[in-house]
């Protein structure tokens, strides 16, 4: 019943329903970052709505939109340039994808919160400390998802598709993101302190 009403939905505002799932999946990723942090002092998890709403907008006015043009049939998208299922469009449309939208993507992701905060410097800092560890990560997931997807997954619910796998591997770019600079500041911590 869930998933025919979310197909409906789909089918009336595809762009708006892959705005709002992706924002989900963001949103969730937050917040099960912000849980696996370190407990401050008094031993209580402090919580930043404020970094959970913000990473919450990157999947509804970034991921969301651009994915769904740039997968799509029109004259933007890879589906009008290299359209059908045969694995040599299949494969082709995964090169281009991981050559030009991933590394956009992951950029974004990571200038994200200091381009909110209108801090030009702190986004090129974080995406220059951030980026490689990053998206040599996501290097590890998307070319073996995205073959999968692009040649068995309708066009419409591909994207739902990502955001799934974006759950873990945008956990990692969360991690690397918020915690690099904690992180060298203080060798000490361990790995699932991350901020």
């Amino acid at each position: 019943m869930l998933w025919e009403a979310y197909t409906r939905q789909l089918a009336r505002r595809p762009v708006c329903v892959k705005a709002c799932t992706s924002c989900t999946t963001f949103t969730l990723t937050d917040l099960v970052a912000q849980a696996r942090e370190c407990w401050d002092d008094s031993g209580h998890a402090s919580f930043d709505p404020a970094r959970t709403a913000q990473k919450g907008s990157f999947g509804l006015l970034w991921l969301g939109p651009l994915n769904h043009v740039f997968w799509g049939r029109t004259v933007f998208g890879l589906e009008y340039w290299f359209p059908g299922r045969s694995w040599s469009a299949v494969f082709t449309r995964v090169a281009v994808d991981q050559a030009t939208n991933m590394p956009l993507n992951m950029v974004m992701f990571l200038a994200w919160p200091s381009l909110l905060a209108r801090d030009i410097e702190g986004a090129i800092s974080n995406v220059r400390k951030a980026f490689w560890p990053s998206f040599t990560f996501a290097l590890s997931i998307w070319p073996f998802v995205h073959p999968i997807s692009f040649r068995y997954v309708p066009l419409e619910h591909r994207l739902l598709v990502l955001n799934i796998c974006s759950f873990f591997v945008f956990s990692y770019a969360t991690l690397v993101s918020d915690g690099s600079a904690q992180n060298l500041r203080e060798p000490t911590r361990t790995v699932e302190c991350l901020e």
